[in-house]
């Protein structure tokens, strides 16, 4: 077994190496540190982006040269790694210190989707990578302050301005506006007293032990071991979980809309951690109106399969909460057109007029019948297709979306 010390660049207190077995290659990266691992106490170092660069190139090389198996999975899985590179260098050149880029090299790694090819995160002993705030005592301090600064101010300093990292990328993407004011309105309308005590209900109920266990489920079935945090937070009663593209990723729950449900975390906890494992897959500057769809229906199946529960309609249904039983009868009576309609749509530009018309209404209908979550259905429905096919459960956290694309416009358009 030959070590080869992945760059000169790098700075001693943090190596990469790669170990390469011959002939059979076996590409095993490992991050490894003289110190005692990333925590808050000892920060991670930053290389220049030049030096991550470089390291990045000199990985690539190596893997392009002499890692057998990407040209197998070009016949086997019509994924072509290497023609990926300028979106791996891209994570890369984003990433702001050097925990980020180790992360973007873990990520690129992991879409090879080969079970000897991965990289090793060293993390503090007895860390799993994964944190839970709960934000429950800080909403608490925002409604007593509601009385003397209203509710706007109240929100904005009290709980915006400590977990403004978690609600922009929701402003960003969830309501595709340009600024927090955004939110004013259903801030203005929404019942904080309300809210928090069915966030207390939550906890009561153990309802943070459960998003725990499902997490942790969620990611031993993935074989996921990034750094992910998650958030259960009291909202405004509109988004009950997400998982957006952000500098670090993160999962947020809405506790007020599970105080009372608690056996919908079972779906939700694993939808939302497969979008989170899925982040590093795209770019959400280019994400299609497709890929969009794909990744909602990806999640859906695989909030079914973690559960060990069969893909037939009445699970798919208790994964759709928002779908009544009216409109996923719809969905299942026109399902081919259904699919036509929106996957003809796929190359589109993801604009707020397609996401509130097929994913993001809720139990709404149009004057057609159509469910505003249809989306969901049709997106699922593909991938169940797929796994029908022979395709692996595990494979779906690495499932390129254009691939699923690529099979329904065969299948059906």
């Amino acid at each position: 077994m030959t070590k080869l010390r992945l760059s000169r660049t790098l700075l001693p207190e943090k190596r990469l190496a790669v170990l390469c077995a011959v002939p059979a290659v076996l590409v095993v990266l490992a991050l490894m540190t003289l110190l005692a691992g990333c925590s808050d106490k000892e920060p991670w170092k930053n290389l220049s982006q030049e030096q991550k660069i470089e390291d990045f190139e000199y990985l690539f090389d190596i893997l392009e040269y002499n890692h057998s198996y990407l040209a197998l999975k070009v016949r086997t899985d019509g994924y072509d790694w290497l023609a990926h590179r300028d979106e791996f260098e891209q994570a890369v050149r984003d990433a702001a210190d050097d925990k980020a880029f180790a992360q973007a090299i873990a990520r690129m790694l992991r879409q090879i989707n080969n079970g000897h090819t991965g990289m090793f995160l060293s993390r503090p002993e007895g860390g799993n990578g994964m944190r839970i705030t709960v934000g429950v005592d800080d909403y608490r301090r925002c409604v007593d302050a509601v009385p003397e600064k209203g509710k706007w101010q109240a929100w904005l300093d009290e709980y915006y301005s400590k977990f403004r990292h978690v609600f922009d990328p929701m402003v960003k993407y969830l309501y595709m506006a340009d600024s927090v004011e955004s939110l004013r309105p259903y801030v203005e309308a929404w019942d904080f007293e309300a809210g928090l005590r069915a966030a207390e209900r939550f906890i009561s109920a153990r309802g943070v032990d459960r998003v725990k266990e499902l997490a942790s489920r969620s990611a031993e079935i993935l074989d996921f071991h990034e750094d992910c945090d998650v958030f259960l937070m009291v909202g405004i009663g509109q988004v009950g979980g997400t998982a957006l593209p952000a500098e670090k990723s993160f999962v947020y729950f809405g506790t007020e809309l599970f105080a009372d449900k608690l056996d919908r975390l079972a779906f939700m906890v694993p939808h939302e951690f497969m979008h989170t494992v899925r982040r590093g897959g795209f770019n959400p500057a280019t994400l299609t109106f497709g890929h969009l769809v794909v990744e909602e229906g990806i999640a859906t199946v695989f909030s079914i399969v973690a559960q060990d529960l069969p893909l037939d309609n009445p699970n798919l249904k208790a994964a759709l909460p928002f779908m009544s039983d009216e409109a996923f009868a719809y969905c299942e009576g026109n399902r081919k057109a259904l699919t036509r309609e929106i996957f003809s749509q796929a190359a589109s530009p993801v604009t707020p007029e397609l996401a509130a018309k097929y994913l993001y209404s809720g139990p709404r209908c149009d004057e057609r019948g159509v469910p505003g979550s249809v989306g969901y259905y049709v997106g699922a429905r593909a991938v169940i297709d797929l796994l029908k096919e022979g395709r692996a459960v595990k494979e779906l956290s690495r499932l390129p979306a254009q691939e699923v694309i690529d099979a329904v416009l065969r299948r059906y358009c």
